[in-house]
């Protein structure tokens, strides 16, 4: 082997090389952006509906609801209950 093949087989392998470490510097920048977006976005979870939250704001509707869900306790049936009327 010449040395000219030997500089052209070194420049062919250094341009794979720099091939592959951009590839994989751009994978490690996505994953990157891709995780900073997951812990930026915002998340809204709601446990309790907005119709529910409107309820136990009033006082009458907190006490309608205290009931139905005693009431609850007692017979173990929902169905037994008003919970459908009050929400």
């Amino acid at each position: 082997m010449t040395s000219n093949q030997t500089q052209d087989k070194v420049k062919a392998s250094s341009k794979e090389k720099s091939l592959s470490d951009i590839i994989g510097f751009i994978a490690v920048l996505t994953s990157i952006f891709y995780l900073v977006k997951i812990l930026l976005s915002k998340t809204d979870t709601n446990i309790i509906s907005n119709d529910a939250r409107e309820v136990l704001d009033s006082q009458d509707g907190a006490r309608q609801l205290r009931h139905a869900v005693d009431k609850y306790h007692i017979t173990g049936d929902w169905g037994k209950t008003n919970i459908n009327k009050i929400l």
